[in-house]
């Protein structure tokens, strides 16, 4: 599943590799794109409005087209974002109040839907959490194993810089920290299984120096894994000068695919593709020319599948079938994101 980003409108596609033929299942104003995919169900955000409490969740049955939930705030609520349970049948998500927050102080809720019954619950509000004032926990997964929803941290008055990892039951009780705010950078991924965390950490002693000192979140040059029903995490790959950039999992849960930065020209950009596993990484393949960054990778179904963006052009390019990596689909002007594997 793609989103192809144009300017204001976003078209979500299914692309067929063995083909290579797309098929359009929706356009929308999404700008960048906010989606969770799960058991032949697709959840994103629509932006139809420049104010954000205008934004709603449509959540499409791929298996048939016309047949579409949509989820709209309340007054003066907007969405943060959501997460789909794995069968489907339940979607997660927080919304902040825009008229009532300040940056001292945030207020938000988290509320669980029942895609089938169209129930709806609010399962989490800050009076019953220890959260500083200004962050949010925004659900960003939800995992087979544990059944848990994993949130994010976000200071929306703070340009949307994020904070540690949580997870929590999907009645809001049992909320915990398990990766606190100087320990995590960058978006967490859930293996397949749904039991294991990988996620990038900064050690910046042993970066170059000039991108060390960067403004903005610290570079994450630790991978590691967690494993969630332990709360065990494992480095299970450190660079010492080179960083690490989009991430996902092996279609088999037992490695991670990882795009290696290096300091080139000044900053940091997207040198090769590592296959990680646990004490050992190796090179998979070379990115000749350097992109500008990698925008996404995944594994489907054996073919590996990222996406390269360079000035004016975005590629989505793959290894179908163990065959050579090849070009699958070139656009200008437009962003190329994928969105998780439909049929997985």
């Amino acid at each position: 599943m793609l989103a192809l980003e144009r300017w204001d409108a976003t078209t979500m596609v299914v692309r067929d590799l063995a083909t290579r033929e797309s098929v359009q299942f929706a356009r929308k104003a999404t700008g960048d794109t906010v989606a969770s995919l799960a058991s032949g169900r697709l959840a994103y955000l629509v932006r139809e409005t420049v104010n954000p409490s205008g934004n709603y969740i449509e959540v499409l049955d791929l298996g048939q087209r016309h047949r579409s939930i949509r989820i709209v705030p309340a007054r003066d609520l907007a969405v943060l974002g959501f997460a789909l349970s794995p069968t489907g049948e339940h979607l997660g998500y927080a919304e902040i109040d825009l008229r009532r927050s300040r940056s001292e102080r945030v207020f938000w809720r988290i509320a669980v839907v029942d895609l089938l019954r169209r129930d709806f619950q609010v399962s989490l509000v800050p009076e019953k959490t220890h959260l500083s004032g200004g962050v949010v926990p925004v659900p960003f997964a939800w995992s087979r194993a544990t059944r848990d929803l994993y949130l994010q941290g976000l200071q929306p008055f703070r340009g949307m810089a994020t904070q540690g990892i949580w997870s929590m039951s999907p009645n809001g009780s049992s909320l915990r920290e398990i990766l606190p705010e100087p320990s995590y950078t960058g978006l967490p991924r859930l293996s397949p299984d749904g039991a294991s965390l990988g996620y990038l950490s900064s050690h910046p002693e042993s970066l170059p120096r000039s991108g060390a000192l960067a403004g903005g979140a610290p570079p994450g040059n630790v991978l590691s894994v967690m494993d969630l029903r332990t709360g065990q995490s494992t480095i299970v790959a450190k660079e010492t000068q080179a960083v690490f950039g989009a991430q996902t999992w092996s279609a088999a849960g037992t490695e991670i695919v990882v795009s290696r930065r290096r300091w080139l020209d000044g900053r940091f950009r997207d040198a090769d593709l590592l296959r990680v596993e646990r004490g050992s990484a190796a090179e998979l393949h070379p990115l000749r020319p350097p992109p500008d960054r990698v925008a996404g990778i995944e594994e489907c179904f054996g073919s590996l599948l990222w996406v390269e963006e360079r000035p004016g052009e975005s590629r989505l390019v793959g290894s179908v079938s163990g065959a050579a990596p090849a070009t699958l689909l070139a656009l200008r002007e437009e962003r190329i994101r994928i969105v998780g594997c439909w049929g997985a």
